[in-house]
């Protein structure tokens, strides 16, 4: 009897350790997510978030010096434009902004998507238990979003593969390829530059693990996901054409 249990724990991922669970919310998340139902601890959400914050500041660091050079030229164009500085207020205000430009972008996206993990978490626990009337609990919501969340690593590998290839800082990997060079800037531009297939991919995880965790249909969770998110790139594409313009 206690064979067939273990057997039966092994089938199910409960007896799947931390690493393997990583490995497995990418490859097969409907066992993986069970094994989170059945059992979670704290490393089910702080171990991929370390995981995904340092693959951030790695990948930011690659993509900096490129950054850094663009950031700088446009900022030397606007200094130039100042006639009300002097030259030594122009070089210590560049100064000033290669340092900050440094620190942020490697320091600052990964902390905020560290911040974003935790908003997700909130909103989708929100949606399962109050909209749909699962019975997830808040942590096993975090670990979910966590783990579905390490899809940045392949992201991060594409990113930097293309950006060594194109020679640029800047590198499309959603729909945005699409559009023309005359609409960059603009509402769609920023709408279709968010749909990535590792963007998609990320949601699929979370609806499946949220379905398990809360005990609720995957499709109805699908739903609920997909829904947010659609209206979340709406709203930030909206925002982003409009500084933009």
């Amino acid at each position: 009897m206690e064979e067939s249990t273990e057997a039966q724990d092994v089938e199910n991922g409960e007896g799947m350790g931390i690493v393997s669970r990583m490995i497995g919310a990418l490859i097969s998340p409907g066992r993986t997510f069970a094994a989170i139902n059945a059992h979670v601890d704290h490393r089910d959400w702080y171990l991929p978030m370390i995981i995904i914050v340092v693959v951030g500041m790695i990948s930011a660091y690659q993509l900096m010096p490129a950054a850094q050079t663009a950031g700088m030229e446009a900022v030397q164009e606007q200094l130039a434009k100042d006639e009300s500085l002097t030259e030594e207020e122009r070089a210590l205000a560049l100064e000033s902004a290669e340092r900050m430009m440094g620190l942020g972008a490697v320091i600052l996206p990964s902390i905020g998507t560290a911040v974003t993990i935790f908003i997700q978490a909130v909103i989708f626990f929100a949606l399962a238990n109050f909209v749909f009337g699962g019975d997830g609990t808040y942590k096993k919501t975090l670990a979910v979003v966590s783990y579905s969340s390490l899809v940045v690593i392949p992201a991060a590998i594409v990113t930097l593969l293309l950006a060594t290839l194109w020679d640029s800082a800047t590198v499309q990997v959603g729909l945005g390829l699409l559009v023309s060079e005359s609409m960059k800037g603009s509402f769609a531009d920023h709408f279709l530059s968010m749909i990535t297939v590792f963007a998609i991919w990320k949601y699929l995880l979370i609806a499946v693990g949220l379905g398990a965790v809360a005990g609720i249909r995957t499709r109805l969770a699908g739903i609920g996901v997909f829904g947010l998110w659609i209206l979340y790139v709406l709203a930030a594409a909206f925002a982003r054409s409009a500084v933009t313009v």
